[in-house]
C-alpha cells in the first residue's frame, strides 16, 4: 500500500495514466479500510494484553486506537514508548540513588542503635558503681567515727580506771605504813612492860603471849593482804595500759586504712562521675544522629521505598508494556509479530 500510493506508482499515474485515477481512489479508499481493520486488531491486542499485565497504560491506549486516526494512534504510541523509556532511565537512575542512601542510613541507624545501646548500659554500670562505692564510702565513714568513739571512751575508761588504782594502790600503802607503826608500837610495849616487871617475882613480865601473838600474826596477815592488793593493784593497771594501748595502735591502724580506703573510692566516685558525663554527653549526640537518621528514612520512604510493587516488578511490567506497544506499531507498520 506504501508502495503503490507513492509518487512513484500513484503519482505518475495520476500524471501519465488518468485513466488510473479511479483506481488511486479506490485504492485509498482501500489503504483507509485496512488502516481500521489495523487499528482494530491493534486496539483488540492492547486490550488482552492490558488485562493480562493490568496495565492501564495499555488499557487507555487500547480505548483511543480504536477511535483516533491512525497517524495519530501511531503517533501516539511511539510517544507512550518514549516516555515509557525515559521513566526506565529516570527510575534506573533513582533507583541506584535510592539504593546507596538507603545502605547509607542503614549504617548509620544500626550503628547508632548500637551506640546507643552500648552507652546506656555503660551509663547504667557507672550509676551502679558510683551508687556502690558512695554507699561503701558512707559505711567507711560511719565506722571511722564508731573507731574515735570507742578510742574516746577508751581513753576515759583508762583514766577512770588508772586513777582509781592508784587511789587504791595508795589506800594500801598507807595501810601498810599504819600497821608498821601499830606493829612497832607493840613491839616496844612489850619491851617496856618487860623491864618494868623484871623485879617481881625474879621474873620479867611478858604479856599475854596467847593473845598478843594473835595480834602481831593478825597484824601480820593484815599487812600482807595489802601488799598484795597493792601488787595485784599494780599488775592489773599494767596488764589494763597495756590492752588500752594495744586497742589504741589497732583502731588508730584500722582507722588509718578506713580513711585511705575512703580516699581511694572517693577519687573512684569522681573518675566514675567524669565518664558518667561524658557518657551522658555521647548518648545525647548519638540519640540526637539517631533521630536525624530515623527523620531521613521517613523522608526517603515515600521516594526509594514502596511497600507495593517492588522496583524489579515494575521494571518487568514496564517491559512487557514495551514490548506490546512495539508490537502495536509492528502491527500498525503490516509486520508479523
Amino acid at each position: 500500500m506504501g508502495i503503490i500510493s507513492g509518487t512513484a506508482v500513484a503519482g505518475s499515474a495520476t500524471k501519465h495514466l488518468p485513466k488510473l485515477v479511479q483506481e488511486s481512489t479506490s485504492l485509498a479508499y482501500l489503504r483507509s479500510n485496512l488502516n481500521t481493520q489495523m487499528q482494530v486488531r491493534v486496539s483488540q491486542y492492547l486490550e488482552e494484553r492490558a488485562t493480562s499485565l493490568n496495565s492501564r497504560v495499555l488499557a487507555a491506549i487500547a480505548e483511543r486506537a480504536g477511535a483516533d486516526p491512525f497517524k495519530k494512534v501511531q503517533k501516539m504510541i511511539k510517544g507512550m514508548v518514549t516516555k515509557l523509556l525515559t521513566q526506565a532511565n529516570e527510575e534506573a537512575g533513582q533507583k541506584g540513588w535510592c539504593d546507596t542512601e538507603l545502605a547509607t542510613n542503614k549504617q548509620t541507624r544500626t550503628e547508632k542503635s548500637d551506640d546507643v545501646s552500648t552507652l546506656t548500659a555503660q551509663i547504667e554500670s557507672l550509676s551502679s558503681s558510683i551508687a556502690k562505692l558512695s554507699s561503701n564510702i558512707a559505711e567507711l565513714g560511719e565506722q571511722v567515727a564508731s573507731l574515735d568513739t570507742a578510742m574516746a571512751k577508751s581513753v576515759k575508761e583508762r583514766s577512770d580506771e588508772k586513777t582509781k588504782n592508784a587511789a587504791t594502790v595508795a589506800d594500801a600503802q598507807a595501810a601498810q605504813t599504819a600497821i608498821d607503826q601499830a606493829l612497832t608500837v607493840l613491839k616496844e610495849f612489850y619491851a617496856s612492860a618487860a623491864d618494868a616487871t623484871a623485879f617481881v617475882q625474879g621474873a620479867p613480865y611478858k604479856g599475854m603471849q596467847g593473845e598478843s601473838g594473835g595480834v602481831v600474826a593478825m597484824l601480820d596477815v593484815i599487812a600482807s593482804d595489802f601488799a598484795r592488793l597493792e601488787s595485784e593493784t599494780n599488775a592489773a593497771e599494767a596488764t589494763a595500759q597495756k590492752a588500752q594501748d594495744n586497742f589504741t595502735t589497732d583502731a588508730k591502724s584500722s582507722k588509718a586504712t578506713k580513711n585511705a580506703q575512703i580516699e581511694n573510692k572517693t577519687e573512684k566516685v569522681q573518675d566514675k562521675k567524669q565518664e558518667l558525663t561524658v557518657a551522658n554527653g555521647d548518648l545525647e549526640g548519638a540519640q540526637k544522629q539517631l533521630s536525624t537518621a530515623l527523620a531521613y528514612y521517613d523522608e526517603l520512604k515515600p521516594t526509594c521505598v514502596n511497600e507495593g510493587v517492588s522496583y524489579a516488578d515494575r521494571t518487568e511490567k514496564r517491559k512487557e508494556e514495551l514490548a506490546s506497544l512495539q508490537n502495536s506499531l509492528k502491527i500498525l507498520e503490516g509486520s508479523a509479530i
